[in-house]
């Protein structure tokens, strides 16, 4: 079975709600805001402090001002900003908040098999697991990153001017105590849906109590839509402890 196959292969838990039907139905993937996220920590603005360094202040103010656009704002920035590091700090903070939540993330596993995701992402055993393969579609998923688990979540001192590429640390940063979830990570620039190709999508994984009416649906969703995919239907295993996934006749 395809499924087998876990080289270059991600799954994502569903509901069994309209919204994941639509994701399959269109094609697409939904990629939430940090706010929308379980963990409060998770890709969190607060694990930034801004630097107190007025001399980073400064080069931040000349980048700003040198990279402006026109004369207009040119004019504007040197005569709010221009020796007011605090007033640049509080745009600063201000523009981070703002910029973390245009961002979309979309979170994977690489276990279909994972009894406490299918609890909780799917709705204890109600919804569903799809497979991407993302060797079909490299450029969607080609900053796909696993998450780093740690101890213990550190402070990050944001420099805007010498390093702003550390805000993307946060990103991909969990506590060691959801490192059992083997998540892997997906950013875009912006929340909502993103187009995926279909081809992508290699199987989808009935939950072991999905509901007949659910699956019904599913099912014509896969048979017009996914030709290519397998749709599998989850059962409890007979000679050991575990979950199988049996093919399903369409």
């Amino acid at each position: 079975m395809e499924i087998q196959n876990r080289e270059n292969q991600l799954f994502r838990y569903r509901k069994p709600n309209e919204f994941t039907l639509d994701e399959l139905e269109h094609s697409y993937i939904y990629f939430p805001s940090s706010n929308e996220l379980n963990d409060p920590f998770d890709a969190s603005h607060l694990l930034l402090s801004l630097t107190k360094n007025n001399s980073e202040m400064e080069s931040f103010y000349h980048q700003l001002y040198e990279m402006s656009p026109n004369e207009l704002t040119r004019a504007y920035i040197k005569k709010y900003y221009e020796n007011k590091p605090d007033l640049l700090r509080k745009l600063v903070v201000e523009g981070t908040v703002k910029f973390i939540s245009t961002y979309g993330i979309a979170c994977y596993s690489v276990s279909p098999v994972h009894i406490v995701l299918w609890a909780i992402y799917a709705d204890n055993h109600e919804g569903i697991c799809i497979q991407y393969d993302t060797v079909r579609d490299e450029p969607f998923f080609r900053e796909v990153r696993r998450i780093d688990y740690v101890e213990k979540l550190e402070i990050i001192n944001y420099e805007p001017f010498s390093n702003p590429q550390v805000t993307n640390d946060i990103f991909y940063k969990k506590l060691n105590l959801w490192e059992k979830e083997f998540e892997v990570r997906l950013v875009k620039p912006k929340t909502g849906k993103h187009e995926i190709n279909p081809e992508c999508v290699r199987s989808v994984v009935l939950g072991l109590r999905a509901k007949e009416d659910y699956i019904e649906k599913v099912i014509d969703i896969m048979r017009r839509k996914y030709k290519h995919a397998t749709l599998y239907q989850t059962e409890i295993m007979t000679e050991s402890v575990g979950l199988s996934f049996i093919p399903f006749d369409l």
